[in-house]
């Protein structure tokens, strides 16, 4: 046996050994932040708001372009936070052609296509815009029994709907949207959770 070809035992393809006090410094704020995950692979853009009525939106966007809708951390929607138990509901646009694995028929919005509707307590009700130009691939029907999720879990479960713009270049989709840092400087608010 040669011993330059010689694989140490920690290289060992079937078996390796791994040193996880090594990532332990990767996953120390999860916890504290659980969403500091999606900024590594996603981008954050807003959506700015044009009435009262309706409140920016968050838009992320994965590496493969498809933007997942959100509300935004002071859309009237979520309320006063996460704690907030007030009754809210959601109805979505009557859109077909969301189903099936290609979605081949996936319905076209614009970026100010009315996506949902979000009723608050106080009988409010505040429109959600698609605020990308693209096909809508998914509404999250769960937010139909679970509403609630929009205000606790908004970064997650609680997202609106998922769409893929029809521009692949993202700053070209993307260029009517206000970035993380111009949107928490707009509302002089600098801590980066939205």
């Amino acid at each position: 046996m040669d011993p330059t070809n010689a694989t140490p035992a920690s290289l060992n393809i079937v078996n390796p050994i791994y040193d996880l006090d090594e990532f332990l410094p990767l996953t120390t704020n999860w916890l504290s932040d659980p969403i500091s995950r999606l900024r590594a692979y996603f981008t954050t853009h807003y959506f700015l708001a044009t009435d009262v009525n309706e409140g920016d939106l968050t838009i992320r966007q994965a590496p493969n372009k498809l933007c997942v809708i959100s509300l935004a951390k002071r859309h009237p929607g979520r309320g006063s936070g996460k704690d907030d138990l007030s009754p809210l509901s959601i109805t979505f646009s009557d859109f077909k052609g969301i189903v099936g694995k290609n979605k081949k028929h996936a319905p076209t919005v614009n970026s100010i296509s009315p996506l949902a509707e979000i009723t608050t307590a106080d009988g409010n009700i505040h429109i959600v815009r698609a605020a990308v130009h693209g096909q809508v691939m998914e509404l999250n029907e769960r937010l139909l029994k679970e509403p609630m999720l929009m205000r606790q879990k908004p970064d997650t479960e609680g997202f609106i709907a998922i769409i893929k713009p029809k521009i692949e270049n993202s700053e070209k989709a993307l260029s009517h949207c206000v970035t993380e840092e111009k949107w928490h400087e707009k509302d002089g608010d600098h801590v980066m959770n939205a």
